[in-house]
């Protein structure tokens, strides 16, 4: 099913108008809902929000600039388009300046409808974008701070299991079960200090000026050691030439790299055919590079949150949530952006954008 391109409420109370109106949006590919009056556009709307409204100015049971003013403490964000049997001198201009998008007289014209609201769409995009981006930056930026305090408190004790597992493991005359038990606790508290060093990556804004990169060598390089554990997994790359080129920290984002290649196979699992295509492009002032997989997808109601640290859906023991999350923030710190296209039961693709600059090293 396609979604709808966004959501818009018509509230006339001739029946003959709304039909038409509903007619020439949903045309458009917008979702729309129908009002007679102003009580149940309000109604309406604390069922289901909606981006635009298009209002006459005199309805039975309230003015329109009321209904205006109602809906928009009640849904803010929301634009109302104003229309009217006939328009005064300066009568657009006075409705704008009470908050409506626009005064339209009637009878509408649908295709001039149309674009007004597509206006309306696009700038409701950009705002939510911008709102989840900043959204996203405070709650890294909070935890951040925890997560300093919190890495530094736990990263005293496990350098001292680590150093003394080390030295218990060369003492003489071990039984194969002491030997045994202090290899496995040396390993999980390395695991355990890989995961303080990516809660630290969280609180520590690195400078990324470093080195030029190409990208085609870095994905090279990060498939080189992928490769390895993706057993039965059918990987297939495609480069540019020239490779695009970004500045930054090659270690930093090698890591972020191989955390979005990691997500796309464990998205595998049980999957028939494995398959992840992983594509490097240059897109005017940007050079990037697309991971997609052909997994389980990724539920619409877990895509929000999908780079919060410590957010998961595998079972416990199977990841700390901090893989997507460490990607996240390399990349943001790199000036650029991840983008996440996916749809459940039938795959993912992560599009991962940074500024182009400089010259391979």
């Amino acid at each position: 099913m396609t979604e709808p391109e966004g959501r818009v409420l018509i509230v006339d109370r001739d029946p003959a108008c709304r039909q038409s109106l509903s007619k020439a949006l949903s045309g458009a590919g917008y979702a729309v809902r129908v009002a007679g009056g102003g009580e149940e556009a309000l109604a309406a709307l604390s069922k289901e929000r909606a981006q635009a409204a298009v209002c006459e100015m005199a309805l039975p049971d309230m003015d329109g600039l009321e209904l205006l003013r109602k809906a928009k403490a009640a849904c803010p964000g929301i634009e109302f388009i104003m229309t009217a049997a006939k328009v005064p001198h300066n009568g657009a201009a006075d409705a704008m300046r009470q908050g409506a998008y626009h005064l339209l007289e009637k009878p509408v014209d649908g295709e001039m409808l149309s674009l007004i609201v597509g206006a309306i769409m696009k700038t409701s995009g950009v705002l939510e974008k911008t709102k989840l981006q900043l959204e996203q930056s405070a709650k890294l930026a909070s935890l951040g701070e925890l997560a300093a305090g919190v890495a530094h408190e736990l990263n005293n004790p496990l350098t001292s299991v680590i150093g003394f597992t080390h030295w218990l493991l060369k003492a003489p005359n071990l039984t194969a079960e002491q030997k045994e038990d202090l290899q496995r606790i040396f390993k999980e508290s390395k695991r355990c200090s890989q995961i303080v060093q990516n809660m630290l990556q969280f609180a520590r804004r690195k400078s990324t000026e470093g080195e030029a990169i190409a990208l085609n060598a870095l994905v090279h390089d990060a498939l080189e050691l992928f490769r390895c554990t993706c057993v039965g997994v059918s990987i297939d790359s495609q480069v540019v030439d020239p490779s695009p080129e970004v500045k930054g920290d090659r270690s930093q984002l090698q890591q972020a790299l191989m955390a979005l290649l990691g997500n796309a196979k464990d998205a595998l699992a049980g999957r028939p055919k494995p398959k992840i295509d992983v594509r490097v492009r240059r897109d005017g002032d940007l050079a990037g590079i697309e991971i997609e997989d052909n997994g389980c997808g990724i539920p619409a109601a877990s895509i929000g949150r999908i780079f919060d640290p410590f957010f998961t859906t595998k079972a416990p023991g199977q990841g700390a949530g901090l893989g997507l999350s460490t990607a996240y923030g390399i990349v943001k710190q790199h000036g650029g952006a991840i983008e996440v296209f996916s749809e459940e039961g039938k795959g993912t693709r992560m599009k991962v954008s940074l500024p182009a600059g400089g010259k391979a090293a």
